[in-house]
């Protein structure tokens, strides 16, 4: 149970880094 725990919060933490990383991306890519 604690294992399918930890790779759900990885999996959620990669999502919201991707997330994160490609709203970033948009920005800068805007902006020039």
């Amino acid at each position: 149970m604690e294992a399918l725990f930890t790779s759900f919060l990885a999996i959620f933490a990669v999502l919201i880094l991707g997330f994160s990383f490609s709203a970033v991306y948009r920005l800068f890519i805007g902006q020039r």
